[in-house]
C-alpha cells in the first residue's frame, strides 16, 4: 500500500505502511494530518482510516477488499490547496486541571519555520524565551499533543524536545534513532 500526505498544499509520497508508522510515531503525522492511499480521490484526516490505529498502536486495522477502506465523512474531501484548511489551534489532548504542564521547550530551528513555530507555539498559552533556542510554557495540553502540533510546522532540517517538569514526561521530535533510544533508557532508569 502506498500512502502520500498533504502539507500546506503540497503532496509528499508515496510511503509504505512501515513509514507512515514512523512518522507517526516521530508526531510527523496526527490524527489531524491530511493523507490519502489515493490522491486522486482527495486527502482525508488520518483519524479516518482505520490504519491510523494501528500506527499509532491503539487497535488494528481493518484491511477492505486488500486495500484501505476510505474514511467515511459527511462533507468532501481536500482535493486542492486552496480548499485546505487552515487551523489555528488544532484539537488536541487536554491535561487535567490538576496536573498543568510545565514545559521547557528546546527548538533548534535551522529551517525558515521559526515564526510559524512561534506563531503555533503561542496558541498553547503564554511562552517566554529564556534562551536562543529555549522557551517555558505553562499549559493544560500534555507533552505529546504539544510535540505533534509544533512538529507539523518543523522540518527534517529542524529539532524538537520538549520536557514537562510537572508531569516528568518528555517528547521530541526528529532526533534520530540512536539518540532516541539513549534520551529512554536515560530518562526511564530510576534515580
Amino acid at each position: 500500500m502506498q500512502w502520500f500526505a498533504q502539507v500546506s498544499g503540497q503532496v509528499y509520497g508515496p510511503y509504505d505502511d512501515a513509514q507512515m508508522q514512523s512518522f507517526v510515531s516521530e508526531g510527523r503525522i496526527t490524527a489531524q494530518s491530511l493523507i490519502s492511499n489515493t490522491p486522486g480521490s482527495g486527502f482525508f484526516q488520518a483519524v479516518g482510516y482505520d490504519v491510523f490505529s494501528l500506527w499509532s498502536g491503539t487497535g488494528q486495522a481493518v484491511q477492505a477488499g486488500g486495500g484501505y477502506a476510505q474514511p467515511q465523512y459527511t462533507s468532501a474531501p481536500v482535493q486542492s490547496p486552496a480548499q485546505t484548511p487552515v487551523v489555528a489551534n488544532p484539537q488536541i489532548t487536554q491535561a487535567s486541571e490538576a496536573a498543568l504542564a510545565q514545559c521547557v521547550i528546546m527548538a533548534e530551528i535551522r529551517s525558515e519555520s521559526l515564526v510559524t513555530f512561534l506563531q503555533r507555539l503561542q496558541t498553547f498559552g503564554h511562552a517566554e524565551r529564556i534562551g536562543d533556542t529555549v522557551w517555558i510554557l505553562k499549559t493544560a495540553h500534555n507533552v505529546q499533543a504539544l510535540r505533534n502540533a509544533l512538529s507539523q510546522t518543523l522540518t527534517r532540517q529542524d529539532r524538537l524536545f520538549i520536557v514537562d517538569s510537572a508531569n516528568n514526561k518528555t517528547a521530541w521530535f526528529n532526533i534520530g534513532a540512536d539518540l532516541d533510544g539513549r534520551i529512554r533508557n536515560l530518562w526511564d532508569e530510576a534515580p
